[in-house]
């Protein structure tokens, strides 16, 4: 059986710059693109290798229109599955489903935190991620 390959972008580390959003979304595109391209990362028995793009956001409502624009892109501009999801619990607009269709999850990662747990303290963004990819995992993990 043919293992795909997950591509995982951590968006909130990049919330500060719009513009480096898109270009490492070139970038990761120009990636698969060059991995489809070489016939020697997979072979005929396999068929072509399986992609999909998860985006991990905290969807609060001061980076709702920097994600939906980011997230319209990737609909808009790539034929991967998409699986999103929102550690924010807020959902996204309907337009968005109506580009085509994506997988998405939205929880509230507070409940999952310690309370004592502040943005401030060194790698609470990291531990914040990890539980976004365990419910990632536990959601869709077969389905990759």
């Amino acid at each position: 059986m043919k293992t795909p390959v997950l591509l995982t972008l951590l968006l909130s580390r990049m919330a500060s710059c719009a513009m480096c959003l898109r270009v490492h979304s070139r970038n990761i595109t120009s990636e698969v693109d060059k991995h489809l391209a070489k016939p020697e990362n997979h072979t005929q028995e396999d068929g072509p290798p399986s992609f999909a793009i998860l985006l991990s956001m905290y969807n609060s409502e001061r980076l709702e229109a920097m994600y939906a624009k980011r997230l319209e892109w990737w609909l808009r501009s790539s034929t991967i599955p998409i699986f999103v999801v929102d550690s924010a619990n807020r959902s996204f607009p309907k337009e968005m489903h109506d580009i085509r269709p994506f997988q998405d999850l939205h929880f509230d990662q507070k409940k999952f935190l310690p309370s004592n747990w502040t943005p401030k303290v060194d790698g609470a963004s990291t531990v914040a991620e990890l539980i976004s990819l365990d419910h990632a995992w536990n959601q869709w993990g077969k389905l990759w």
